[in-house]
């Protein structure tokens, strides 16, 4: 996983967090008036928002997509009939746009774009694993001369940022550009 980034308070200002899809295959059987119920109490829309998707016949129906793992916790501990869950670890940036020239940000692929993202991203980032695989009569073994390389974790950061008087700054920024009706306020 890509290394955390904290304030100077240990606030976090870049984390990893696990996001879900929900699928349903309505080629083959599903429970669909289970699934409907459970989403529509779920995520607060109307049971025939989830009918209108259900109604399509599709190997793969996308219900919900990028749902952060603390926001679906009955349905991943829930089991449907034909509900397929699929989670991917997504970038989060606790203070939004607070900072944000400074921390950055980073891509769908994991690489930092811009910020201390971009400028840390080799210690960031970590290290993919390998191992060697090979194929006899059919079947397929893992390598006994080839060692296995394990993952490496990325390295976290801690800024000489503080978030609290960052806010503090942000607020008095912006009393400033309403009093002066100035387009745009910086500081430092």
């Amino acid at each position: 996983e890509r290394g955390l980034i904290f304030d100077r308070n240990g606030s976090y200002l870049a984390r990893n967090i696990k996001v879900y899809t929900f699928i349903v295959d309505t080629e083959n059987k599903y429970d669909s008036e289970k699934i409907v119920k459970f989403f529509s109490e779920e995520f607060n829309h109307p049971k025939s928002f989830y009918l209108t998707k259900l109604n399509k016949k599709s190997n793969g129906i996308i219900l919900e997509k990028n749902i952060p793992s603390f926001n679906c916790k009955s349905i991943l501990d829930s089991s449907f009939v034909g509900l397929t869950k699929s989670y991917k670890t997504i970038r989060n940036y606790p203070y939004k746009e607070l900072a944000a020239q400074v921390v950055g940000y980073s891509n769908d692929k994991n690489i930092g774009v811009s910020g201390v993202e971009s400028f840390y991203n080799n210690s960031l980032e970590g290290g993919n694993g390998e191992k060697t695989f090979f194929r006899w009569n059919g079947s397929i073994y893992e390598s006994l001369y080839d060692e296995a390389k394990l993952p490496t974790e990325g390295f976290d950061l801690t800024l000489t940022l503080d978030m609290k008087l960052q806010c503090i700054l942000q607020e008095e920024l912006l009393k400033i550009c309403n009093k002066s009706k100035a387009e745009l306020v910086n500081g430092v």
